[in-house]
């Protein structure tokens, strides 16, 4: 009888995916905490040819995993800190300052390509499209 329970507990646990009911991130297997550099973005100037640049000692953003986003940049911006949430397949930033005209909370919709980030805005319609791909630099 207690061969027949491992057995049952056996083929219970095997014929589970651990990621059914988990966002598309929980199955990335080094998960979004940790830092990551943005190191390319695609556009358009209004046709429907893209454009894509390599950027360069790009921005980093530091995800923790107590849901909080800080933000190292030369660019002059002005909210370095705030908190993320990420939500099926959407991430969304909540800066902890006054952005102006910027939305505030920030949604984009998150993909995983390999070993990249890719984050596409929600909160701003980029009309012919445009994204941003972000490379994990620490862990």
């Amino acid at each position: 009888m207690k061969s027949f329970y491992l057995l049952v507990i056996f083929i219970s646990l095997t014929g589970c995916d651990l990621f059914d009911d988990h966002p598309t991130f929980q199955k990335y297997p080094q998960g979004l905490p940790g830092t990551w550099q943005l190191v390319e973005q695609s556009f358009s100037a209004g046709g429907r040819d893209m454009t894509t640049q390599t950027i360069e000692n790009g921005p980093l953003y530091h995800f923790g995993h107590d849901g909080s986003l800080t933000v190292s940049t030369d660019f002059d911006i002005s909210c370095h800190e705030g908190t993320y949430k990420l939500d099926e397949e959407e991430l969304v930033f909540t800066y902890g300052c006054d952005m102006g005209d910027t939305p505030n909370p920030f949604t984009y919709h998150i993909t995983f390509e390999e070993d990249y980030m890719v984050l596409r805005p929600k909160s701003i319609v980029c009309m012919e499209g445009c994204s941003y791909k972000y490379k994990k630099i620490l862990l």
